[in-house]
């Protein structure tokens, strides 16, 4: 069978969809499938050789914002198809596809709780896809269950096709580098991780009064935060230190590579994920992966993915996180050493790779 993913939509920073490709289109090539790869120029080499086995199918020119994919990704999608002849297109689940045979994928619902247009033209979009999708997959059970509520005709057509992590980099043994990688961002072990994109709903606004509240209880533990984003937790940061001169108040670090990430986790005291919102929640299941305690809001997809191995906390309960995160930093916690790999296990690209199979197999008899 041969596969077209459609990648040019992901850009070049660091997100759930980029890493969903990453993951799943090696465990696929593995098990036989002929994948390509419609893809722009914002692939590192690094990116390219661990999809090796993978054709890319190369577009010069990434059509940038809303308007213009919605003109020029359908004629792109036709000419990839006829260089790549293949039985089905992956691509989110928008309009745009110009297919008969499209395989949507619906990462998470953030638009639905927003009035503005922009999300208003989101779910008219993603209405329109799923209307044209063979077969819609998402990335979780709760996503899977949020999307029937706002769309219950799409209910035949969904299948559950989970992300994962890869066990093989995330890991709890010490890296040979991990103590260089620390010592490069002038970092000692014991600090407080928090890693996603700086976007409201990711609540780096949380994760800076966690902070602020330690500080105020003498609790000198940086916050590090890894991310990229059009908000910017530095003004928190420089607020912290001006409020608390004598403390290490932490630095946000926009530029960490895929090769330092496993190192930060491995070098955490404790991974904080106060999301108000998650499609299924990579950066705290890769932080259990690394062995490090989580405290994790309490939200529908991290009691699905995380299980009893993180610490929920009620969604925006800054008092309540703080003593989640002051019970670890204080106490210490050795229990994610061994059910935080574990917890991880359960979802692994291997498994989402099988599970994307089985329902490919079905998408190609219906």
């Amino acid at each position: 069978m041969r596969l077209l993913f459609d990648a040019l939509s992901y850009g070049t920073r660091p997100s759930g969809t980029r890493t969903r490709v990453l993951g799943l289109v090696p465990e696929l090539v593995g098990l036989g499938l002929d994948i390509g790869i419609l893809a722009g120029p914002g692939w590192s080499a690094d990116e390219e050789a661990r999809l090796d086995g993978a054709t890319f199918v190369r577009v010069p020119d990434v059509p940038r914002g809303p308007l213009s994919r919605w003109w020029r990704q359908a004629r792109i999608h036709r000419r990839a198809q006829s260089e790549y002849h293949c039985d089905f297109v992956v691509s989110e689940c928008l309009p745009w596809p110009a297919t008969d045979r499209l395989i949507g994928v619906v990462h998470d619902l953030r638009w639905r709780r927003d009035t503005s247009w922009a999300a208003r033209a989101r779910r008219r979009a993603l209405i329109d896809g799923c209307a044209r999708a063979r077969q819609i997959h998402v990335v979780s059970p709760t996503t899977a269950a949020q999307l029937a509520a706002v769309l219950p005709e799409s209910v035949d057509h969904l299948r559950v096709v989970p992300n994962g992590v890869d066990v093989a980099r995330f890991t709890a043994a010490v890296g040979p580098t991990d103590d260089a990688i620390l010592e490069r961002r002038g970092l000692r072990p014991g600090y407080v991780l928090c890693v996603g994109h700086f976007e409201p709903r990711k609540a780096p606004d949380v994760a800076i009064a966690v902070r602020t509240e330690m500080a105020k209880r003498y609790v000198d533990v940086p916050l590090v935060m890894v991310g990229r984003g059009a908000l910017l937790p530095e003004e928190g940061m420089c607020a912290l230190k001006g409020q608390f001169p004598n403390q290490d108040a932490g630095r946000v670090l926009r530029d960490v590579t895929a090769e330092e990430l496993p190192a930060l986790y491995r070098g955490a005291g404790v991974v904080l994920a106060p999301s108000r919102d998650e499609g299924f929640g990579i950066a705290p299941l890769e932080a259990l992966a690394c062995g490090a305690p989580v405290v994790a809001s309490d939200i529908p997809t991290h009691r699905d993915v995380l299980g009893d191995a993180a610490r929920l906390c009620r969604v925006d309960d800054v008092s309540v996180f703080v003593g989640a995160v002051l019970s670890i930093v204080e106490q210490g916690a050795d229990a994610p050493l061994v059910t935080g790999p574990a917890q991880a296990a359960r979802w692994t690209w291997k498994a989402a790779a099988e599970s994307f199979v089985q329902a490919i197999d079905e998408a190609g008899r219906s």
